[in-house]
């Protein structure tokens, strides 16, 4: 019913929309989204009373001041109603809401509760809640902040700096010189499989991130991996200090395998975050959601320790 009468009202140019937190469709008139069907939903319950106009302002703030990375919703953070003695979160996941910060609000009085996740390399999550209440008529400010995960970096094994590496420019450096003085990712990768396509893809999210920190960002391809598309004309907003090469004998992956004596040759890719000293403090292997995130966390954690 809801997404019909959006279709509808569009069609005869009035502005409608359908909120997908609340499950409710709006039309705009005055000056503000009017919801549009006021019978309350047993299934979400969180509509506003348009007759009475009972609704509250909650305006979301990230804390710049704790958290390192923009959070995400879902993946870092929800917001939950108290229905019938239990929490019922709000479905923001198709909403372009939390793009940015700060983000409004226009919900139900009532109770409700902040939950936020912050996850450990090695899967562990870090959560905390906060329980509050919006009374009708008043606007309200809340942050969303991420708990600081308290691990301390683990060497999973040493790296020769002084390694040479000829990159796809034809130009001869060394692992030291890749890293700038900062750290250096490593990135193995065989480029025609899907695990690959991916941290094609999430490494361009931290591209900020990544070119603020200054340090090497390395794609390398085993020799007997290589195909003639793993060009970097190919990939897009990859960080500014991103660079190709071929791992000639499979020297790099051999040492990689030999320090952390971990059986990983086959299950590529494989991410390394190495210090300007070479010590191995991150490293993932095979398929792994996040890796980008977890790589900058990583870096942070780094910087902390200097």
């Amino acid at each position: 019913m809801e997404i019909l009468f959006v279709a509808i009202a569009r069609t005869f140019s009035f502005p409608a929309k359908y909120d997908w937190a609340t499950g409710n469709a709006q039309f705009y008139e005055n000056g503000e989204w009017i919801v549009a069907f006021s019978q309350e939903k047993d299934n979400v319950g969180i509509e506003i009373d348009n007759k009475n106009k009972q609704k509250s302002i909650l305006h979301v703030h990230n804390n710049t001041s704790t958290n390192r990375i923009k959070p995400e919703y879902y993946s870092h953070f929800t917001f939950a109603k108290l229905i019938d003695g239990k929490f019922v979160t709000l479905d923001y996941e198709y909403d372009p809401k939390f793009k940015q910060f700060p983000e409004q609000l226009t919900l139900e009085p009532g109770y409700y509760r902040l939950l936020t996740g912050n996850r450990a390399n090695d899967g562990s999550v870090y959560v905390k809640t906060n329980y509050f209440e919006l009374k009708p008529n008043k606007t309200y400010d809340i942050f969303v902040e991420l708990r600081e995960i308290p691990q301390k970096l683990v060497i999973e094994g040493k790296m020769k700096m002084n390694n040479k590496i000829k990159l796809q420019n034809k130009e001869k450096t060394t692992l030291s010189q890749l890293a700038n003085n900062k750290g250096l990712v490593i990135a193995i990768l065989d480029p025609q499989t899907e695990p690959t396509k991916h941290i094609m893809v999430d490494i361009p999210l931290f591209k900020e991130e990544f070119d603020q920190w200054d340090g090497g960002i390395l794609f390398l391809a085993p020799e007997d991996k290589l195909r003639g598309d793993f060009l970097e004309k190919n990939y897009n907003n990859l960080p500014q200090r991103s660079e190709f090469a071929i791992d000639k004998n499979n020297k790099i992956l051999k040492q990689v395998i030999k320090s952390t004596k971990k059986e990983i040759k086959d299950n590529l890719p494989i991410i390394l975050l190495i210090t300007k000293e070479g010590d191995i403090v991150f490293i993932s292997d095979g398929y792994r959601i996040g890796v980008g995130e977890n790589l900058i966390k990583t870096i942070y954690q780094l910087e902390a320790t200097k």
